[in-house]
């Protein structure tokens, strides 16, 4: 039985779903997880970790090595503190994993949310189609979007047809297949925001810069990269490159 057939208030049946999508991304991640011998870069890693701190920083730099110190650094004081077994090696990035899933799961309600949708009653359910969209969004921009920036806003995300028509959105809008949201970043103009998507190496689709408001961006596969500006000229919405 869900938690809202329980009596559980909305916040408190999001909360717990939450949970259980991570405890389920755990249980999933850690069977048999020590069962299966160290290799490649597993096993570069621990050799790496078992030397003391000044021989572990001295290897990375006479190798050269490309990954950041700090990971090797935080893997070593993991093993020192559980000890040195292939499931206790794994389970660091295991718990990285199952955080990235929770953090996943509540950005994706966010994408759903419509406060228009609540007061006219229109149902903004998405398709399992349109979950899967959602969550290319999430993990090819949006995850790395707050990496860069911190935490993003989403003003509007996933929109059903009716939902976007009764708020006047644009026939064909990507966000009505689940591809687009609409975003700021708290502490960054919508300028800055925007400069700084498209200098950046995310492979959006579009990115627009509306009305010094909101940033629009969103993933498909076709990656065209196109940034654009909206603006208003009397009751006409201009878009120009940007």
């Amino acid at each position: 039985m869900l938690p809202g057939a329980l009596g559980f208030a909305p916040g408190a049946q999001a909360r717990f779903i939450c949970l259980l999508v991570a405890l389920i991304a755990f249980g999933m991640r850690v069977y048999r997880l020590g069962d299966v011998a160290l290799g490649g870069d597993e096993g570069f890693t621990y050799v790496l970790a078992s030397r003391d701190y000044p021989g572990l920083l001295s290897e990375i730099i006479r190798l050269g090595e490309p990954q950041p110190a700090g990971s090797f650094l935080l893997e070593k004081a993991w093993l020192d503190l559980g000890g040195r077994s292939e499931f206790n090696l794994r389970m660091l990035n295991v718990s990285f994993g199952v955080v990235a899933v929770a953090l996943t799961f509540a950005l994706a309600r966010k994408l759903t949310r419509s406060q228009t949708a609540v007061r006219r009653g229109i149902d903004n359910t998405p398709t399992p189609q349109v979950v899967h969209r959602l969550t290319l969004l999430c993990t090819n921009v949006l995850e790395f979007i707050r990496q860069g920036c911190g935490v993003v806003a989403v003003t509007s995300g996933y929109r059903s047809p009716i939902l976007n028509r009764a708020i006047g959105g644009a026939n064909g809008s990507q966000h009505t297949t689940g591809d687009a949201a609409d975003i700021n970043v708290p502490g960054m103009t919508i300028e800055d925001l925007f400069q700084w998507i498209k200098a950046s190496g995310i492979k959006y689709d579009q990115l627009i810069q509306e009305f010094d408001q909101w940033v629009h961006v969103s993933y498909s596969d076709n990656q065209r990269r196109q940034a654009l500006r909206a603006t208003k000229e009397g009751n006409r919405t201009i878009y120009s490159p940007a």
